[in-house]
């Protein structure tokens, strides 16, 4: 603890040194300098995180990406810091443990880490146009190399669950706003009233990583967030809320309902108003605008459990 508490110390005391007199203006140092820079201020950074100074922290990480956004693990040491606890991978396995779903259906596979959290004997879905699977599912997996659109176009959902209803599902596809919506809505189509659906990257770190168009290859959210206020006021009836874990919130809807034609009706209205939201850059708005509960186990099964009707184990 000593030795780190020296090291961050010093690289806090570099950084000071660098920015001081001589580069007064960033805008005139050379990119090599900057990136130099920048992975000084992530390593003070992850000194100060592993030391608990999590303020502190991101206050050096947000320097590090304002000066290279790619630079390595800023934006996730920043995320860390916003979202101490559990990450999104540690929350789906707990779903998976309570609710015991008799299928799943995941949109954006990737390179699987999230599907292989499934369990037998639970009956998988996995969308994707290009999966590179590097971790081998443990249970039945039926995997079809589409677009989410075509998927729901092409296929029977019922027929591949083997099941009238989703018992769970999570949207983790391509990282717009729109797209995500639609997800949304063809799973909906197919629930029951004890359907859940997980939804990542429903809190964006900063204005940069939630752009439409990706402008930094280290984290990007895209404009998902809007998901969560488009159904909290298109869909009253939905229970909506958002868990801070790293990296970047995980959305979280129940009391779904198959009948609702609400925004499937008024999709192209909602679009058209959600596509030109802004960002808010204050935290604490955007944290009252994401329905967001603390990342609390416990916690989080008293809001999804009231009024579902649902018994489950609170203890997995």
């Amino acid at each position: 603890m000593r030795r780190r508490l020296l090291y961050h110390h010093l690289i806090g005391g570099l950084g000071v040194y660098l920015v001081s007199g001589i580069f007064m203006s960033l805008s005139l140092v050379p990119l090599s300098f900057k990136r130099r820079l920048a992975s000084l201020y992530v390593a003070k950074a992850a000194a100060d995180l592993d030391c608990g100074l999590n303020s502190t922290a991101m206050q050096a990480a947000r320097q590090a990406v304002s000066l290279w956004p790619d630079v390595p693990r800023g934006y996730y040491i920043i995320s860390n810091a916003m979202f101490p606890g559990e990450t999104y991978y540690d929350l789906l396995r707990r779903f998976h443990d309570w609710l015991r779903p008799k299928n799943y259906v995941e949109i954006g596979v990737n390179i699987g880490g999230s599907i292989a959290l499934a369990r037998p004997p639970t009956v998988v879905v996995g969308i994707d146009p290009r999966p590179r699977l590097l971790c081998a599912p443990h249970t039945i997996c039926k995997l079809f190399p589409l677009t989410s659109d075509k998927y729901f176009t092409a296929r029977d959902v019922r027929r591949d669950i083997e099941a009238e209803t989703v018992d769970l599902a999570f949207i983790d596809g391509l990282h717009l706003f729109e797209q995500a919506l639609r997800d949304f809505i063809n799973i909906e189509s197919v629930s029951s009233s004890t359907t859940v659906v997980l939804i990542h990257d429903c809190f964006a770190i900063d204005a940069l990583t939630a752009e439409r168009e990706r402008k930094t290859e280290e984290l990007w959210t895209g404009d998902v967030w809007k998901v969560i206020p488009c159904l909290r006021d298109f869909r009253p009836d939905l229970n909506v809320l958002t868990i801070p874990t790293p990296p970047t919130g995980l959305g979280v809807v129940s009391r779904l309902d198959s009948r609702s034609t609400v925004l499937t009706d008024r999709f192209d209205e909602i679009v058209s108003r959600y596509l030109s939201l802004e960002f808010e850059p204050d935290e604490g708005r955007r944290r009252k605008d994401a329905l967001m509960i603390a990342n609390d186990w416990q916690e989080i099964v008293i809001r999804l459990s009231d009024g579902s009707g649902w018994r489950r184990s609170s203890q997995c």
